[in-house]
């Protein structure tokens, strides 16, 4: 039984290093995802966590569960791309 949960600790921690290892070193490169990302800092600066906006217009391609987790990203580690891609 030890050894079983010694190995899922060890997958897990495994596992982790190789999803999170690099996650913010490469900038937003797809067309799409910075309009994500800066409506989802929209909502931080403004306090508007129920309307996404991108340059005054509404965004509702995603469900606001997305955007929600990259604002709370951005209020808990700062806004940059680790926090922006925790979430995706």
């Amino acid at each position: 039984m030890l050894d079983l949960a010694l190995a899922i600790v060890w997958v897990l921690a495994l596992g982790g290093i190789t999803f999170f290892n690099q996650l913010g070193s490469i900038g937003l490169v797809d067309e799409t995802e910075p309009l994500f990302v800066e409506a989802a800092r929209q909502m931080t600066v403004t306090g508007n966590w129920i309307t996404p906006y991108f340059n005054q217009m509404t965004r509702f391609d995603k469900p606001p569960l997305v955007y929600w987790l990259m604002a709370i990203g951005f209020k808990t580690i700062g806004v940059d791309e680790w926090a922006a891609r925790l979430p995706s």
